[in-house]
């Protein structure tokens, strides 16, 4: 591999990496705070994929303007889908959370799918073919802007969770559940506002996407994997871990993929993922 392959590889590696650890930040707030693996986690992303080819088709709206209208709106449906569903999961098996999860995430792509169809489509960003160089390696100025918007989101949800009282009050829930409820703190607050943060999140991280990924009804199965690698790399409901892994796992994806083939590199991710799981099973950067 010449220098410049290389650079380039880290260079694309590290714009998926960042684009992966929003993706799986929204996964793992549910999975760390509500104790409820998400399977429709990829296929909210796919949502706002979608509204997003809306937002360019009837509006005029690039991806990363429509994605100022799309998170809050996906905040919104967020609140909507805990209030409706996930509130009455919370208490309940494992199995009834798997159950509930899954049929929302065939609900969402047959939806989806009865509406718009199958095709695969994509969104004019209005610049696909244009490019900005690094060092000596051009990159599309789509996946820049994508993982930009991206870094810019993760470090926002990053200083929520550190920094504000209703943060806290989420870390406080995922660290100890009973001892947060004895104290007072509005339980139901939080688990409602922390589902509707991994919505949004989804939904940003689907906006950006947009600007360079073919979408369809089924996409989202792909960004749901990726999430579970993350998350079971880093460990339950670990927020700084969450990003440093998905910055790993885009890394080495990137260059899995460029020394050997596509189909390999996942290969490879999900060979480090079982040697995670018998080595340390409760994550790399559990406490």
């Amino acid at each position: 591999m010449t220098l410049s392959l290389l650079e380039q590889s880290l260079l694309a590696g590290l714009v998926v990496g960042i684009i992966a650890a929003l993706v799986a930040l929204g996964f793992t707030l549910v999975l760390g705070i509500l104790g409820i693996v998400n399977f429709a986690h990829g296929n909210q992303l796919m949502i706002a994929m979608y509204l997003a080819l809306y937002g360019s088709q009837a509006l005029g709206l690039n991806p990363f303007a429509s994605s100022l209208i799309i998170t809050p709106v996906m905040f919104v449906l967020g609140l909507g889908i805990y209030a409706v569903m996930m509130r009455w999961l919370i208490d309940k098996p494992h199995s009834t959370h798997v159950a509930g999860t899954i049929g929302l995430m065939l609900l969402l792509e047959n939806v989806v799918n009865l509406v718009v169809g199958g095709t695969p489509k994509t969104v004019d960003a209005g610049f696909s073919s244009a490019s900005i160089a690094i060092h000596d390696t051009y990159l599309p100025v789509s996946r820049v802007l994508a993982a930009g918007l991206a870094a810019v989101a993760v470090l926002a949800l990053y200083l929520f969770l550190r920094r504000t009282d209703l943060g806290l009050a989420t870390r406080a829930c995922a660290d100890n559940f009973q001892g947060a409820r004895v104290t007072g703190l509005r339980i139901n607050r939080v688990f409602a506002v922390s589902f509707a943060l991994s919505v949004a999140a989804a939904g940003l991280a689907g906006a950006a996407l947009s600007s360079h990924q073919t979408m369809t009804p089924f996409v989202g199965h792909a960004y749901l994997s990726t999430a579970f690698a993350v998350v079971i790399l880093a460990g339950a409901g670990n927020i700084l871990g969450t990003i440093v892994s998905g910055i790993f796992v885009g890394l080495v994806q990137a260059l899995t993929q460029t020394l050997f083939d596509a189909s390999i590199g996942t290969a490879v991710l999900f060979v480090l993922i079982m040697v995670t799981l018998l080595v340390r099973p409760q994550g790399l950067f559990a406490r």
